[in-house]
């Protein structure tokens, strides 16, 4: 598996909504996490107007799935990774765009890997769809 951050569209399918200063910014950031947490990969991501799709390596895990001790530089939590990019948004644009928490699923298996990967890939073109279908009703 590799990084993947947008897919290719088909000529028949809806085209991804274009980045904007914003996106741009945030893509960026995302890009340089590994930079900062060499154990951390972002896998795939996908920036859409108000929110982010991200999925999260952190290939350095105790053997038995349990940390038996505290967080270091060296072994970044998914919290830290993700506090540290928000943090890095924030400062460039002199304001923040997050809201306080996150939501975060722990992939357990290829399957769920599959349906998420998948899930992310299509949410442009259902973004975009949602938008038009309303603009169709005014």
């Amino acid at each position: 598996m590799g990084e993947c951050s947008v897919r290719p569209l088909t000529a028949n399918e809806i085209p991804h909504p274009k980045l904007s200063v914003t996106g741009k910014l945030v893509k960026r950031k995302l890009t340089e996490i590994s930079e900062h947490y060499p154990d951390v990969f972002v896998e795939m991501s996908c920036i859409m107007p108000d929110h982010v799709h991200i999925i999260i390596k952190i290939e350095k895990q105790p053997k038995n799935g349990r940390t038996l001790f505290a967080p270091t530089s060296e072994t970044p939590t998914l919290s830290r990774v993700i506090k540290h990019f928000k943090e890095a948004v924030t400062k460039e644009l002199g304001y923040s765009i997050w809201q306080k928490s996150f939501y975060d699923t722990i992939i357990k298996n290829r399957k769920q890997h599959a349906e998420i990967r998948q899930y992310i890939a299509n949410n442009p073109a259902k973004y975009v769809k949602i938008a038009f279908d309303e603009q169709d009703m005014k």
